[in-house]
């Protein structure tokens, strides 16, 4: 049998946003309690971002591609801000679904106990005439997360994590969140 891997078609090919949500321990140490993980269709205005003039081409082609440069738009920051308001010193990682060896990896990282916990995000009232929005109604964005855990689940049970989205933009925002596939 050979060990082969296979170049995904255009259309297969995705970025996976991995979130590692970090706590500290008791000693006061950063560590990763779970991480969730989702997955953005490549588009024209989501790619990656083009080659400083600055970097010589060989040691581009050594280290490409580097997180920085993989995309990030006002979603991403949305995710990653509002798990950061529960733990501040978690990080996200990128990468690219390019090959079957790449799904291999994917379906590797998701073999694991999870957790169901919520992202809730809700229009920020801030700067808006509060008498004019009284009795009115309205929409938030929910979605069911799953959060991957490696040991206990006991840290991260029952999470909800709830964030907040220009008032102005919010549908937008909450459309643009509906294309996104959390895994």
């Amino acid at each position: 049998m050979k060990n082969v891997i296979k170049i995904l078609r255009p259309e297969e090919m995705k970025f996976i946003k991995k979130i590692n949500i970090i706590s500290k321990n008791r000693l006061e140490n950063d560590i990763v309690i779970g991480f969730l993980l989702y997955e953005r269709s490549i588009s024209l205005d989501y790619t990656f971002k083009p080659k400083e003039d600055s970097i010589d081409k060989i040691t581009y082609l050594i280290t490409y591609p580097k997180q920085t440069d993989y995309p990030t738009d006002e979603i991403d920051e949305l995710i990653l801000e509002t798990i950061k308001l529960s733990y501040p010193n978690s990080i996200v990682h990128s990468k690219m679904l390019f090959s079957s060896g790449d799904i291999e990896w994917l379906e590797n990282l998701k073999d694991r106990p999870f957790e169901i916990s919520n992202l809730i995000i809700r229009p920020d009232f801030f700067g808006q005439d509060i008498e004019k929005l009284v009795g009115k109604e309205f929409e938030i964005f929910r979605k069911d997360l799953k959060i991957y855990v490696d040991s206990s689940s006991e840290l991260i049970k029952n999470n909800v994590f709830y964030g907040q989205c220009y008032y102005e933009k919010h549908l937008a925002i909450y459309q643009k969140l509906n294309t996104i596939n959390f895994l």
